[in-house]
């Protein structure tokens, strides 16, 4: 019965109406009544002052039993600032991860955490985003090569783990380490078009991506990438509205 609300992708520096869309944002969530709320990464869409004093108050109120835990997407790093010489992408991660952790946000980079309820727990991982992930962000084989046994050094295997990676190329690979039994992702936003026929859905993020929007399962484990609630690139979205998605994790029969 661990109640996730789950949401990515603002980009708020694309917002025309940012403080507006944070307070209904809030106020659906909060209504929700999660144990926990989950951000997906993506937060600004070039540079960490886009997070304003107004927003960043806003965003405090989130309410929920085990608070908010977020990680960071690729627009977050500041690869997309303009003058990377006047803003190194590592002094805006830096100034972006202290606005959000000052909102009462945790930031889970390659780190762990524990989640009680009752007599039961369960881990929640958040996945970074390295240097080799902004090399290769819209690569389908990004993981190949990638080592993420670090992260999860340490990280009980008998519990059930939930993994938050902005890129949800990672799935598999966080699959080969023995986790993830629920991997939420972002980043795609389908594209900001997705049709449906019956049951096929269809998106021009099939040409790159293999999983791009909802839900995915491959043995045990389940991936859901959410479409977001911002946009990139162009302000509009055919088919892949904003989304907020609640996650309700429920036993199951040995």
């Amino acid at each position: 019965g661990y109640r996730i609300a789950f949401f990515s992708d603002l980009h708020i520096g694309s917002m025309t109406s940012a403080c507006e869309m944070g307070e209904k944002l809030v106020a659906k969530i909060n209504a929700l009544d999660a144990d926990l709320v989950v951000f997906g990464g993506d937060l600004v869409n070039a540079k960490y002052d886009e997070l304003t004093p107004e927003i960043a108050s806003i965003f405090s109120r989130f309410s929920a039993r085990d608070g908010v835990v977020a990680v960071l997407g690729n627009h977050d790093t500041g690869v997309y600032v303009g003058d990377t010489i006047a803003l190194p992408i590592e002094e805006n991660t830096r100034l972006l991860v202290e606005r959000i952790e000052a909102m009462g946000w945790r930031v889970a980079n390659d780190s762990t955490s524990m989640l009680v309820m009752g007599d039961d727990s369960i881990t929640l991982t958040g996945i970074g985003f390295s240097r080799e992930l902004l090399a290769h962000r819209h690569s389908a084989n990004v993981a190949d090569s990638l080592d993420l046994s670090q992260i999860y050094e340490g990280v009980p295997r008998d519990k059930f783990n939930v993994t938050v990676s902005h890129m949800p190329q990672l799935w598999r690979k966080v699959l080969s380490l023995g986790y993830g039994d629920l991997v939420l992702s972002g980043h795609v936003h389908a594209m900001q078009m997705k049709g449906c026929i019956g049951d096929y859905k269809f998106s021009p993020a099939q040409i790159m991506y293999r999983e791009w929007s909802g839900l995915y399962k491959e043995g045990a484990s389940h991936l859901y990438i959410t479409d977001g609630v911002g946009s990139v690139g162009f302000h509009l979205r055919i088919g892949a509205p904003p989304e907020i998605t609640l996650l309700t994790l429920r036993c199951t029969s040995e």
